[in-house]
């Protein structure tokens, strides 16, 4: 099963489920946009696995038996995480904060110069006032490297309530690096 821990940078280790490695079309065309460059023919082949990838994904969560009551995507300047929040919610309709958060600026995670309060000061997350609700979550990401950008979602779950002790997992298209 493709998982592996990751210890974010607040020393929380959480298990990440994956799709594909960065070998991949997927790491290809992720890795691409993080360096500013994505031929027609990466894109393109990228786009014809999506359809597996999603499967992939949610067979992995599904195998592994993992219970969560609410979902979240990070703020992201690209929608490339949008058919894999799909897939989820159409296998687990559960709660999803994903539209609680956005972004403001233009910092990067994958950057080694960006730190988790950079990320926190990036995402605006408005409350609902449930947050405390929250018993175990999954973190859906479109691929996951260094742990930052999830890091500072939880630090916002958390500033409105959401219990230390909830269950924290993650879901990623591909594992970077």
């Amino acid at each position: 099963m493709p998982t592996f821990d990751l210890t974010l940078p607040t020393d929380e280790t959480i298990c990440v489920y994956h799709a594909t490695l960065s070998e991949g079309w997927a790491g290809k065309y992720f890795n691409g946009k993080r360096i500013g460059f994505n031929g027609e023919l990466t894109k393109h082949n990228y786009n014809r696995a999506i359809p597996e990838l999603q499967a992939k994904l949610v067979q992995e969560i599904e195998q592994a038996g993992i219970i969560f009551d609410a979902v979240v995507c990070p703020p992201s300047g690209g929608n490339d995480i949008e058919p894999y929040r799909q897939a989820v919610l159409e296998r687990w309709p559960v709660r999803d904060l994903t539209g609680n958060f956005t972004r403001q600026g233009r910092k990067r995670a994958v950057r080694p110069d960006t730190t988790v309060e950079d990320m926190i000061a990036e995402f605006v997350y408005t409350p609902d006032g449930k947050e405390a609700e929250i018993r175990s979550l999954l973190v859906i990401d479109e691929s996951v490297a260094s742990g930052k950008t999830i890091a500072a979602v939880l630090h916002h779950l958390r500033e409105h309530g959401m219990l230390e002790d909830a269950a924290v997992a993650a879901a990623s298209c591909v594992k970077m690096g």
